[in-house]
């Protein structure tokens, strides 16, 4: 059968399945054993869909010969199937997925109101839900694709990145229960001993959770100077301003130390709640499209955000190391790429330590004399080019006045002329067309560009500077799955991406062959792209000991 790479929907042997399922119809649920086969819905050319009985499914996917399939949702598909030895295609090449096609087409497209009024992952799935013809769905899907010039994008990116994602799903993280449970039940008891100790000293009910009752203890009841304040005005509770309060009373000490133990008690907590006690491996809900920029997303239990503590206690199976390849300053790349700016991309050509330069260039001093902690303000200022910083957001992450993050930012500017212009540019072309996209072509809606609300408007254009940037990162990083997927050796298996990064489990055998072949894969540079990619990998025991 020929490979069905074209978007010729009027194809007559495209067969639409879809599976019905007793429990979540997610692909980390069905590789758990939470969700049961009950049967299956499937439809083929001039036929209406017809539904099939748990025992027939088998005998009726023969039937279909190997046609080329579409599915509602590809990866929970391939994933039922993967677990229920049911017949399956071997290339991504031959199937088509309705969710993927209307997460590109309208997860972020604009209501007539010009506002996002419910959330468009939400309207996707209810969408899907309700589909009753999906051959006729995807013709006209189909269409849309082409006309929306994200054929490439669907067909190159966004299928074939199901393959290794359906892998990770399978395999899951592996977790030291016992650790686990010791990082959730310390922290808890820190949060105990900091929370009465603060409630003690207020003299009556206090929840350092809430920020107006901390605002309250902190400027009000102990009278303490405000060292920072928020965009709006208020008096900031944030790390930062904690930091520049800590010398000044010891009350606030106690409040970092809840803080700080939450923090991981809470992700300690997550990932105990969905681990299966049986094999003591969590899967998360991995999504490919969950975020508005292209990113990958995790959820129940948030995989890709755990505390850097709880990370302690995923731990390598016997006979392997855990193996994470990180991608070095990939937004900068990416950055550098678009603007053409010479400086950046002399340092990035030249393999030079871009934070240092930044930071000589900003203080005016030699890259021989910057220190770690310079260093952290070059790297903080040119991340907040990608992430739209502004002077308030400065001045409260460097717990400097107002005046000094604004002088900061001019400097990065006048040293980094081509990113401004850039910026400048791709300011004005969201403002011409309503919309951005990224070098392989994503595309998102910004309706805000056009609100008469200031702050909407600059939030906007944020938005399209970050999307343009962290979405062909995106891209970059989905494509080195791909890649990865096919090259890597038996008995290794990719675990998790965590935005720029890939976390492995590799035997110890096959350490040295695999840190080549990741690193030699990953920096491939992809068709489009003219940056050295570089890319970083470490490995250990534990997730922790990968850093």
């Amino acid at each position: 059968m020929p490979r069905y790479k074209t978007m010729n929907y009027d194809e007559p042997l495209l067969a639409a399945v879809d599976y019905v399922v007793d429990g979540p119809r997610t692909a980390a649920a069905v590789a758990a054993g939470r969700s049961r086969l009950t049967g299956m819905r499937f439809q083929t050319a001039g036929n209406v869909p017809q539904d099939v009985a748990a025992d027939n499914i088998t005998g009726v996917l023969h039937g279909l010969d190997g046609r080329p399939r579409l599915y509602n949702d590809a990866l929970f598909g391939l994933a039922v199937e993967a677990q229920n030895d049911l017949p399956s295609l071997s290339d991504v090449a031959d199937i088509d997925d309705l969710r993927t096609m209307l997460c590109l087409l309208y997860r972020q497209a604009p209501s007539t109101n010009g506002e996002l009024a419910i959330d468009r992952g939400e309207r996707v799935r209810i969408g899907l839900a309700r589909v009753n013809n999906p051959l006729a769905l995807c013709a006209r899907l189909s269409q849309q694709i082409l006309a929306a010039g994200m054929f490439d994008l669907y067909r190159n990116i966004e299928l074939p990145v199901l393959a290794p994602v359906l892998a990770m799903t399978l395999v899951g993280l592996p977790v030291n229960r016992p650790v686990l449970l010791g990082i959730k039940e310390s922290h808890e008891t820190q949060m105990e001993i900091a929370r009465r100790i603060l409630q003690a000293d207020a003299g009556s009910y206090f929840n350092p959770d809430d920020a107006v009752a901390v605002r309250r203890l902190l400027y009000n009841d102990l009278g303490l100077p405000c060292p920072l304040e928020t965009r709006h005005g208020n008096q900031a509770v944030s790390k930062a301003a904690l930091a520049q309060l800590l010398p000044l009373h010891p009350l606030v000490a106690h409040l970092q130390t809840y803080r700080d133990a939450k923090s991981a008690y809470d992700s300690a907590a997550g990932v105990l709640a969905a681990v299966d006690p049986a094999t003591s491996i969590v899967r998360g809900n991995l999504d490919s499209l969950g975020t508005a920029t292209g990113r990958f997303s995790c959820s129940d239990p948030p995989l890709q955000a755990l505390d850097r503590r709880v990370r302690r206690a995923i731990e390598a199976a016997p006979g392997c190391v855990l193996m994470e390849a990180d991608y070095s300053q990939m937004e900068l790349r990416v950055l550098a790429h678009f603007s053409q700016d010479p400086a950046l991309l002399h340092a990035f050509q030249h393999d030079i330590d871009l934070h240092v330069r930044t930071t000589s260039q900003v203080l005016g001093i030699a890259e021989a004399d910057v220190d770690d902690q310079q260093r952290q303000l070059g790297k903080t200022l040119n991340f907040g080019i990608v992430y739209g910083q502004t002077a308030y957001g400065l001045a409260d992450e460097l717990a400097v006045p107002l005046a000094q993050a604004e002088a900061l930012l001019a400097a990065h500017t006048a040293a980094y002329p081509g990113v401004t212009a850039w910026i400048a540019a791709v300011h004005q072309q969201a403002a011409n067309t309503g919309e951005v996209r990224t070098l392989y072509g994503r595309r998102r809606y910004l309706p805000n560009i056009y609100s008469a609300s200031p702050a909407d408007a600059a939030e906007a254009r944020r938005y399209a500077v970050n999307t343009i940037i962290q979405g062909t990162a995106a891209d970059l990083m989905k494509m080195a799955l791909i890649r990865l997927h096919n090259d890597l050796p038996d008995g290794v298996q990719m675990l998790l991406p965590v935005h720029d990064s890939v976390l492995l489990s590799v035997p110890t055998s096959l350490v040295e062959e695999t840190r080549r072949i990741v690193t030699a894969t990953m920096e491939t540079l992809p068709d489009g792209f003219s940056v050295p990619l570089k890319v970083e990998v470490k490995s250990g025991k534990t997730w922790a000991d990968c850093k």
